[in-house]
């Protein structure tokens, strides 16, 4: 494993955000509701549950009282458990009609919302590979998982001073080694344009959670800042930095078999005599057949 990637100092982040809350109406009930989607945010949990938390709005659209609550299954959509907060709201006939009413963009707008809190970034589609990513691999070099997956949010937490930050994570991508290490680098965001920089990168392995420092442009003192508060992420970070890290495996076998299977096998030429048997197979000397 070496990191052979040239990172730019400069970035565009791009983050994802659950879409604004729903405001629905119901025949059963007076006032519009707002509906407040609650979802599991631990990306090795396999949960595939939702919670909805139906809210009073009042004459000016301002959100009231909680009025109840369900959990549904996001497969099925099939009401796993429900809590009323007002027993003079008719809740089963506000959940039927709801569920009755849901149609296929609210149902896709809750399975995003989902991915998105999971940090599973749309299922992670695989960008076309360019030359360069093939170079790298193919040299035992280090490649981005941003470079290698399509609509991916970035890992981020904020330093001691709330300061947001990035961390850019590179893996080897070569199947046969197992170094079971990732490069960071993290990235210190301005966040009133949504620009990066990459102020230092560690060497990290993936079984201890140990790190060192592989290089870095700010000082000790704001680095140990940012270490910190990433300490203190780190081993639930670890465990996407581990899923990621085999992602990045199976691409990277992908990529060495096609280069192999690109690879033209190189043949011996014949040496063949001028009086030796042809070998064509018509029994002829080779002077008097294929070689005159």
């Amino acid at each position: 494993m070496k990191n052979d990637v040239v990172n730019t100092r400069k970035i565009s982040i791009i983050k994802k955000e659950i879409q604004k809350e729903l405001v629905v109406k119901s025949k059963f009930y007076s006032s519009s509701m707002i509906i407040k989607e609650v979802y599991c945010t631990n990306p090795m949990c396999e949960c595939r549950d939702l919670t909805l938390k139906f809210l009073k709005v009042d004459e000016m659209n301002n959100e009231g009282k909680i009025l109840f609550s369900i959990k549904l299954n996001l497969d099925t959509f099939k009401v796993i458990d429900k809590v009323s907060y007002d027993k003079a709201i008719k809740v089963d006939e506000i959940i039927t009609e709801f569920l009755t009413g849901l149609d296929i963009e609210i149902r896709d707008r809750f399975n995003e919302n989902y991915k998105i809190s999971k940090g599973l970034e749309g299922e992670k589609k695989v960008k076309p590979i360019s030359e360069k990513v093939v170079e790298i691999t193919m040299s035992g070099g280090c490649v981005s998982f941003n470079e290698i997956f399509d609509n991916v949010e970035t890992i981020n937490f904020r330093d001691e001073k709330s300061n947001l930050i990035y961390i850019d994570d590179l893996y080897c991508m070569n199947p046969k080694c197992l170094c079971n290490e990732a490069y960071l680098s993290f990235i210190a965001v301005n966040e009133l344009d949504n620009n990066g920089e990459n102020v230092f990168t560690l060497r990290y392995k993936l079984k201890s959670g140990k790190y060192d420092v592989e290089s870095k442009s700010c000082t000790d003192e704001y680095m140990n800042d940012i270490l910190k508060a990433f300490n203190k992420e780190e081993k639930q970070m670890r465990e996407n930095f581990k899923k990621r890290y085999k992602d990045m495996k199976v691409i990277g076998k992908q990529i060495h078999d096609k280069n192999k299977m690109n690879t033209a096998p190189q043949t011996a030429t014949l040496q063949v005599g001028r009086n030796d048997i042809c070998p064509c197979g018509s029994g002829k000397k080779y002077k008097k057949c294929c070689g005159c």
